[in-house]
């Protein structure tokens, strides 16, 4: 489950480009949060399994600060390549690669 909501957040935002009209960028809203949500819900499980339970909360601690990263970045990259391109489509389509 956590590898396919990984999958579609990316294939919802490889597609949010094409979906121009108001309805297709609520069936993006709607399926980019319910997978988020998965794979936000499932990291920190995922992450007790692995380090076991006595160092779980060194790592999510870990885990969220590695987190932290791209998606501060992220939004600083996404400036950058609009300000050089004039759309948003090139952004949308390297965050869902």
């Amino acid at each position: 489950l956590y590898q396919i909501s990984f999958l579609m957040i990316g294939i919802s935002n490889t597609l949010c480009p094409v979906l121009t009209s108001y309805p297709g960028l609520i069936c993006y809203a709607t399926a980019f949060g319910f997978f988020e949500g998965c794979y936000v819900l499932l990291a920190p499980v995922l992450t007790g399994d692995i380090v076991g339970r006595d160092k779980m909360a060194h790592g999510v601690g870990v885990l969220f600060a590695l987190k932290s990263l791209p998606l501060t970045v992220g939004p600083i990259l996404a400036g950058l390549i609009y300000r050089y391109t004039m759309s948003y489509q090139v952004a949308f389509y390297i965050s869902g690669a």
